[in-house]
């Protein structure tokens, strides 16, 4: 019976020491290796960070160079555009500029500044059409409003065809 007892002791000893060592450091490496398993996780999904960052450094450069041009001194802007009517009337002689304003400037919200050119042209109406596509090409999305008004001259007796062009440019106010 003596034997049979020191077996039973020994036996339940062992499961003692098997759940001691199990709680003391089983435990703690299998805690380690599932840390360790979703830290190798989060690396490969960081994998292309340095690919997408090289590409969102260069789209930032991209939008920067884009917003200085957009983003050009009021004189240098109507200097462009005045230079640009100017040389289409001087290849079109039924076309002459009339009329070229000052721009009207309202400031908005998130410091942008709503820029109005307005300029008043005469002469034909193909020839009035045709400048238009090319500020329509030029400047894209800037033609706000367009008005054609035809004037008569009793003295000659005769009809000449004036147009209004309000093209509009947002940039960032410098207020």
């Amino acid at each position: 019976m003596k034997t049979k007892y020191n077996i039973i002791l020994t036996a339940f000893g062992l499961l003692v020491l098997l759940f001691i060592s199990y709680k003391l450091a089983i435990q703690k490496t299998f805690a380690v290796i599932k840390e360790y398993n979703s830290v190798q996780l989060s690396l490969t999904s960081t994998k292309g960070i340095d690919h997408n960052l090289k590409e969102l450094q260069l789209k930032k450069r991209k939008v920067d160079s884009m917003l200085k041009s957009k983003n050009q001194p009021l004189e240098f802007y109507q200097k462009k555009l005045l230079k640009f009517i100017q040389k289409y009337t001087v290849s079109n002689k039924n076309l002459v500029l009339v009329n070229f304003q000052e721009p009207h400037i309202n400031i908005e919200k998130n410091n942008l500044s709503e820029l109005n050119y307005i300029f008043t042209l005469k002469g034909s109406y193909l020839d009035i059409e045709n400048l238009l596509h090319a500020i329509d090409l030029n400047y894209k999305n800037q033609c706000n409003s367009v008005s054609f008004t035809i004037e008569k001259e009793l003295q000659h007796s005769s009809k000449k065809l004036f147009c209004t062009i309000i093209l509009n440019r947002r940039r960032l106010s410098s207020l």
